[in-house]
């Protein structure tokens, strides 16, 4: 079950910036509290396409200590 809160990050992913959102309780693991600013490896588990002008991607983000957590692109930004 998802939680009601989500986190909100803006990201760069291959030169390329993008509005990120996700599951804020599962991102912290079940604690309040910020993520840190810093660089993170990313990976991409869905990219779909159903028409030139929309498009669903979500990226996995390793956090140091090894948990991952699924990020929708909600936006790209210039």
């Amino acid at each position: 079950m998802k939680s009601v809160l989500a986190a909100h990050l803006d990201a760069v992913i291959d030169g390329k910036k993008y509005a990120l959102e996700g599951d804020a309780l599962f991102a912290t693991r079940n604690t309040w509290g910020l993520i840190a600013c810093g660089n993170y490896k990313a990976r991409l588990t869905a990219d779909l396409h159903r028409a030139d002008y929309v498009s669903h991607q979500t990226y996995e983000i390793l956090f140091p200590d090894n948990h991952t957590v699924k990020f929708d692109v909600t936006g790209q930004l210039e």
